[in-house]
């Protein structure tokens, strides 16, 4: 005769069955998965499924509350970065991925960085994002001037505290994927002439008045 599944009990045949019982067991089965998934069915484009309560299989299916904060990500940068490149270039370690539950969710990015150049009049850092449609947050070209998000320079008198300093760097950026695959969003710097740097100044005297930075990078989805 028949016996039953392990998890929920659904009636399964035997090899031993007879055919006639084997049948009789096959639609005991059919009929019990049926029963047991009636909550996976209706529902409509956007919703999704959410346990009603503690119960095995019970579901319901709801609309995600626009506005909603989905997941919070974020990555820690407590060691150095330096570059020379003129082309933008990854900040290692100040990347995060992240993937959206819904291809209408947002993507909330913020960047915390400390942002430092080196010590030659003239010299200066350029910080940006990567990822998803974040290239597009950048400033207007004007003329020779660079579109970018923010930037540092050591210029003529003074200059020098400027090079001594971690200057804050912030950058937001709210992003519409339009995907439910991983997206990974990337800081990026590059120089005009000089050294860029990353949690550091571009003195960096190694003496008590001198310190080391921290950065983060947080992406946030916003269900929408």
């Amino acid at each position: 005769m028949a016996t039953t599944t392990t998890n929920f009990g659904w009636d399964i045949p035997q090899s031993t069955d007879l055919v006639k019982d084997g049948a009789t067991a096959i639609a005991a089965l059919g009929q019990d998965i049926d029963t047991a998934l009636i909550d996976l069915k209706g529902g409509t484009t956007g919703q999704v499924l959410a346990k009603a309560s503690g119960t095995d299989l019970d579901f319901s299916w709801a609309t995600p509350s626009v506005g909603k904060v989905a997941q919070v990500l974020s990555t820690l940068k407590t060691d150095t970065f330096s570059t020379t490149s003129t082309s933008a270039v990854s900040i290692t370690g100040l990347s995060r991925s992240i993937t959206p539950s819904l291809s209408t969710s947002k993507v909330l990015i913020i960047v915390s960085l400390a942002a430092g150049v080196s010590n030659t009049d003239g010299d200066a850092a350029f910080f940006q994002l990567t990822g998803g449609n974040s290239t597009t947050y950048v400033g207007d070209t004007a003329g020779s001037r660079r579109g970018t998000v923010h930037w540092v320079r050591r210029d003529g008198s003074g200059g020098q505290a400027i090079a001594s300093t971690n200057m804050p760097v912030t950058m937001v950026y709210l992003d519409s994927p339009a995907t439910t695959s991983a997206v990974t969003y990337q800081a990026q710097a590059y120089i005009h002439q000089g050294t860029a740097y990353v949690n550091r100044s571009g003195v960096d005297n190694n003496d008590g008045s001198n310190g080391r930075s921290a950065s983060t990078i947080t992406v946030m989805e916003i269900l929408a």
